[in-house]
Protein backbone atom coordinates (compact mmCIF):
# COMPACT_ATOMS: atom_id res chain seq x y z
CA UNK A 1 0.00 0.00 0.00
CA UNK A 2 3.11 2.27 0.79
CA UNK A 3 4.47 1.69 -2.86
CA UNK A 4 0.76 2.72 -3.98
CA UNK A 5 0.94 5.66 -2.38
CA UNK A 6 4.04 7.06 -3.66
CA UNK A 7 3.42 6.20 -7.29
CA UNK A 8 0.05 8.19 -6.96
CA UNK A 9 2.22 10.94 -5.25
CA UNK A 10 5.10 11.00 -7.89
CA UNK A 11 2.26 11.10 -10.50
CA UNK A 12 1.00 14.03 -9.13
CA UNK A 13 4.37 16.33 -8.83
CA UNK A 14 3.53 17.18 -12.53
CA UNK A 15 0.34 17.82 -12.14
CA UNK A 16 0.64 20.45 -9.20
CA UNK A 17 4.14 22.23 -10.67
CA UNK A 18 1.93 23.43 -13.76
CA UNK A 19 -1.41 24.43 -11.47
CA UNK A 20 1.07 26.83 -9.51
CA UNK A 21 3.19 28.38 -12.58
CA UNK A 22 2.47 31.81 -12.45
CA UNK A 23 1.84 34.55 -14.75
CA UNK A 24 4.15 35.50 -17.21
CA UNK A 25 5.52 39.20 -17.49
CA UNK A 26 3.78 40.43 -20.86
CA UNK A 27 1.35 43.14 -19.81
CA UNK A 28 0.20 46.15 -17.61
CA UNK A 29 -3.38 46.36 -16.45
CA UNK A 30 -4.17 43.54 -18.67
CA UNK A 31 -2.66 45.83 -21.82
CA UNK A 32 -0.01 43.44 -23.36
CA UNK A 33 3.41 45.14 -24.16
CA UNK A 34 4.08 46.58 -27.79
CA UNK A 35 0.12 47.97 -27.56
CA UNK A 36 -0.24 51.20 -29.66
CA UNK A 37 -0.75 54.18 -28.19
CA UNK A 38 -4.37 54.45 -29.42
CA UNK A 39 -5.02 51.03 -27.44
CA UNK A 40 -3.72 51.93 -24.61
CA UNK A 41 -5.63 54.78 -24.59
CA UNK A 42 -8.67 53.56 -25.45
CA UNK A 43 -8.47 50.70 -23.14
CA UNK A 44 -7.59 53.18 -20.08
CA UNK A 45 -11.02 54.48 -21.31
CA UNK A 46 -13.01 51.87 -19.13
CA UNK A 47 -10.35 52.15 -16.14
CA UNK A 48 -10.78 54.31 -13.40
CA UNK A 49 -8.17 57.49 -13.90
CA UNK A 50 -8.10 60.75 -16.05
CA UNK A 51 -6.13 61.00 -18.83
CA UNK A 52 -4.09 64.43 -18.70
CA UNK A 53 -3.72 65.70 -22.01
CA UNK A 54 -1.76 68.87 -21.29
CA UNK A 55 1.27 66.13 -20.23
CA UNK A 56 0.32 63.69 -22.61
CA UNK A 57 2.25 63.54 -25.47
CA UNK A 58 2.81 61.14 -29.16
CA UNK A 59 5.23 58.98 -27.23
CA UNK A 60 3.99 59.32 -23.46
CA UNK A 61 0.13 58.82 -21.93
CA UNK A 62 -0.05 60.45 -18.42
CA UNK A 63 -3.45 59.04 -16.08
CA UNK A 64 -4.23 60.25 -12.31
CA UNK A 65 -5.79 57.91 -10.25
CA UNK A 66 -5.59 54.62 -11.76
CA UNK A 67 -6.17 52.15 -9.95
CA UNK A 68 -3.76 48.82 -9.26
CA UNK A 69 -5.61 46.28 -7.26
CA UNK A 70 -6.96 47.58 -4.36
CA UNK A 71 -4.68 50.78 -4.24
CA UNK A 72 -4.69 54.02 -6.51
CA UNK A 73 -2.00 55.68 -8.40
CA UNK A 74 -0.83 59.77 -7.88
CA UNK A 75 0.00 59.21 -11.49
CA UNK A 76 0.36 56.11 -14.27
CA UNK A 77 2.56 56.68 -16.86
CA UNK A 78 2.80 54.34 -20.20
CA UNK A 79 5.92 55.20 -22.47
CA UNK A 80 6.38 54.26 -26.44
CA UNK A 81 8.38 53.82 -28.93
CA UNK A 82 7.48 53.32 -32.54
CA UNK A 83 4.27 53.48 -31.71
CA UNK A 84 4.70 50.62 -28.90
CA UNK A 85 4.16 50.07 -25.59
CA UNK A 86 7.60 49.39 -23.54
CA UNK A 87 6.98 50.86 -19.89
CA UNK A 88 4.44 51.52 -17.51
CA UNK A 89 4.82 53.28 -14.77
CA UNK A 90 2.75 53.99 -11.30
CA UNK A 91 3.57 55.87 -8.55
CA UNK A 92 1.60 55.56 -5.10
CA UNK A 93 2.03 57.74 -1.97
CA UNK A 94 -0.25 56.58 1.09
CA UNK A 95 -2.07 58.73 2.89
CA UNK A 96 0.31 58.77 5.82
CA UNK A 97 3.94 58.30 5.03
CA UNK A 98 4.89 56.40 8.30
CA UNK A 99 2.46 53.32 6.52
CA UNK A 100 5.04 53.67 3.37
CA UNK A 101 6.63 50.16 4.09
CA UNK A 102 3.63 48.49 5.28
CA UNK A 103 1.74 49.50 2.00
CA UNK A 104 5.06 48.34 0.35
CA UNK A 105 4.76 45.02 1.26
CA UNK A 106 0.95 44.85 0.56
CA UNK A 107 1.85 45.58 -3.03
CA UNK A 108 4.69 43.28 -2.93
CA UNK A 109 2.91 40.56 -1.35
CA UNK A 110 0.43 41.11 -4.42
CA UNK A 111 2.79 40.85 -7.32
CA UNK A 112 4.35 37.45 -5.66
CA UNK A 113 1.25 36.28 -5.34
CA UNK A 114 0.58 36.27 -9.50
CA UNK A 115 4.13 36.30 -10.71
CA UNK A 116 6.52 34.11 -8.07
CA UNK A 117 8.55 35.10 -5.57
CA UNK A 118 11.27 38.49 -5.98
CA UNK A 119 14.19 39.79 -6.01
CA UNK A 120 14.63 41.33 -2.67
CA UNK A 121 16.95 44.48 -2.47
CA UNK A 122 17.61 46.43 1.12
CA UNK A 123 20.61 48.37 1.42
CA UNK A 124 21.80 50.80 4.08
CA UNK A 125 24.53 53.44 3.92
CA UNK A 126 26.28 54.62 7.23
CA UNK A 127 24.73 56.18 9.44
CA UNK A 128 21.67 54.57 8.64
CA UNK A 129 22.59 51.04 8.74
CA UNK A 130 20.60 49.88 11.46
CA UNK A 131 17.50 51.11 12.85
CA UNK A 132 13.77 50.57 12.27
CA UNK A 133 11.20 52.10 9.80
CA UNK A 134 11.47 55.76 10.89
CA UNK A 135 15.51 55.27 10.33
CA UNK A 136 15.05 53.21 7.25
CA UNK A 137 12.42 56.46 5.96
CA UNK A 138 14.86 58.68 6.49
CA UNK A 139 17.72 56.53 4.91
CA UNK A 140 15.35 56.46 1.56
CA UNK A 141 14.52 60.32 1.58
CA UNK A 142 18.28 61.46 1.72
CA UNK A 143 19.63 58.83 -0.53
CA UNK A 144 21.31 56.74 1.77
CA UNK A 145 19.12 53.30 0.61
CA UNK A 146 18.16 51.09 -1.52
CA UNK A 147 14.91 49.77 -0.89
CA UNK A 148 13.77 47.32 -4.36
CA UNK A 149 12.08 44.23 -5.44
CA UNK A 150 12.36 42.83 -8.56
CA UNK A 151 10.65 40.13 -10.73
CA UNK A 152 12.04 38.93 -14.30
CA UNK A 153 10.32 37.30 -16.57
CA UNK A 154 10.76 35.68 -20.25
CA UNK A 155 12.64 37.96 -22.87
CA UNK A 156 14.10 40.59 -19.97
CA UNK A 157 10.60 41.75 -19.13
CA UNK A 158 10.48 43.14 -15.57
CA UNK A 159 8.68 44.64 -12.76
CA UNK A 160 9.94 46.59 -10.35
CA UNK A 161 9.16 48.26 -7.33
CA UNK A 162 10.98 50.73 -4.81
CA UNK A 163 10.53 53.46 -2.02
CA UNK A 164 11.80 56.62 -3.49
CA UNK A 165 11.69 60.31 -3.35
CA UNK A 166 9.14 62.04 -5.59
CA UNK A 167 9.81 63.93 -8.57
CA UNK A 168 11.28 67.29 -7.28
CA UNK A 169 10.37 66.42 -3.94
CA UNK A 170 13.32 65.29 -1.37
CA UNK A 171 10.80 65.53 1.34
CA UNK A 172 7.86 62.68 0.43
CA UNK A 173 8.47 59.28 -0.71
CA UNK A 174 6.86 57.05 -3.30
CA UNK A 175 6.42 53.47 -3.99
CA UNK A 176 7.25 53.83 -7.79
CA UNK A 177 6.23 50.61 -9.49
CA UNK A 178 6.93 49.97 -13.06
CA UNK A 179 6.07 47.33 -16.25
CA UNK A 180 9.11 47.07 -18.30
CA UNK A 181 9.33 45.41 -21.99
CA UNK A 182 12.95 44.18 -21.39
CA UNK A 183 13.88 43.94 -25.02
CA UNK A 184 12.28 46.96 -26.25
CA UNK A 185 13.39 49.16 -22.57
CA UNK A 186 16.80 48.21 -23.69
CA UNK A 187 16.71 49.06 -26.99
CA UNK A 188 15.71 52.72 -26.10
CA UNK A 189 18.06 52.73 -23.41
CA UNK A 190 20.96 52.28 -26.14
CA UNK A 191 19.50 54.80 -28.59
CA UNK A 192 19.59 57.44 -25.45
CA UNK A 193 23.47 56.64 -24.82
CA UNK A 194 24.27 56.84 -28.44
CA UNK A 195 22.70 60.58 -29.03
Amino acid sequence: MKNFTFIIILFLIPFYGISQTKTPIDSFLGIKFRSSYEMVKDSMKTRSGRLDTAKSKPDFLLFEGVKHGEATSQIFTVKFVNNMAYEAGFAFKPDFESKIIDYYYILVNNLNAVYGASKVIRNFKSPYTAGGDYIQLKALRTGHGDYYNVWTGTNKNRIFMAIRPGPGDNLSLYIMLMYQDGVLTDQVASETKAN
